[in-house]
């Protein structure tokens, strides 16, 4: 069991989630998406659950609060109408107490998912990236990864990104940065971590997982390359029944390597590359190309290198790269 496992299990023990808000944002090419706004009773940091569809519904946001009214839940973006069936009040040891567990306790839940199989939510649980989300680095592929991912989704129909405040893998933008001052000194990202006594992986999915229970989602197919969530995920009670990868565009074109050469797989299925094109594929694998090449990969990917080689990462990597590796 991984030192991760292990402390999600010690976390979940005492964690509670709860859903403050809900609302509607538009997006310029994505559709239209509800995004949640959850607090947990561990620390102050606020977690998003952005949801493309009609079927999923937060548990907490929806229950009756303690002196609500029609206008505070408008406000909140609570849309379940609690099922009521007595008086908000009753009498006990002759004070008036609200009966809020009962009322809570026969809340809609919704069953009504669509015929075609129930529709297994597709969700993706994505961790904060602010060097690549917000100022767009080339460091990593974190923006296209939410930004494809929140796109399967809404055409998918049924699912949500869980986005987590953990940055840099969960070392936190200060440390991630000097992380970055060791990569441009040779240093690749496992290395760099290590160098400053921080995890090489410090994300933990807990919260992720008291979300999807809070959204009343057991079941998903995943968006993920990270064997690693998957047995937190499943350690934490979520059944994964389908891993969905998640390729790199700069890698999406090229097959995972047979034999000697690499294949590149056109965007139109039913084209046939060219001669000319196997032709510049061997020489590009030729003996004494490989290092030349390798020394000027992207910074990309020489990232997404090390997080297959060092990481576990499953992504098919191309052949030069594996050529260079052995």
């Amino acid at each position: 069991m991984s030192p991760q496992v292990i402390e999600s299990n010690n976390i979940e023990k005492n964690l509670k989630v709860r859903c403050e808000v809900r609302c509607r944002i538009p997006t310029k090419d994505k559709g239209e998406f509800y995004v949640h706004l959850y607090t947990n009773n561990l620390n102050n940091k606020k977690h998003m659950a952005i949801v493309a569809g009609p079927y999923i519904y937060s548990k907490s946001l929806n229950e009756v609060r303690e002196n609500d009214t029609d206008e505070k839940r408008m406000i909140r973006g609570a849309t379940l109408k609690p099922n009521i069936s007595s008086t908000l009040k009753e009498k006990n040891n002759n004070k008036d107490v609200l009966n809020l567990k009962e009322i809570n306790g026969n809340l809609y839940i919704n069953n009504n998912l669509p015929n075609i199989e129930h529709k297994i939510p597709l969700v993706r649980i994505h961790s904060e990236c602010f060097t690549s989300e917000t100022i767009f680095s080339s460091r990593c592929d974190c923006a296209e990864q939410l930004d494809r991912s929140m796109k399967q989704i809404q055409d998918y129909g049924n699912g949500v990104v869980v986005y987590l405040r953990q940055e840099g893998r969960n070392i936190g933008l200060l440390n991630k940065m000097m992380a970055y001052n060791l990569q441009d000194h040779g240093y690749d990202t496992v290395e760099a971590n290590i160098k400053l006594n921080q995890p090489v992986d410090g994300r933990n999915y807990t919260i992720a997982a008291r979300i999807l229970e809070d959204l009343q989602i057991d079941t998903v197919r995943l968006l993920t390359n990270n064997p690693d969530k998957i047995e937190q995920l499943t350690s934490l009670g979520v059944n994964v029944v389908e891993r969905i990868p998640m390729i790199p565009s700069i890698w999406e074109n090229v097959n995972k390597h047979s034999g000697n050469c690499t294949h590149y797989i056109s965007s139109d299925s039913n084209s046939n590359f060219s001669n000319d094109t196997e032709d510049d594929i061997n020489n590009l694998l030729d003996d004494k190309n490989v290092e030349a090449d390798h020394r000027k990969l992207t910074e990309l990917e020489k990232y997404l290198q090390t997080k297959v080689e060092s990481m576990r990462h499953d992504i098919p990597l191309p052949e030069y790269l594996i050529h260079h590796h052995n």
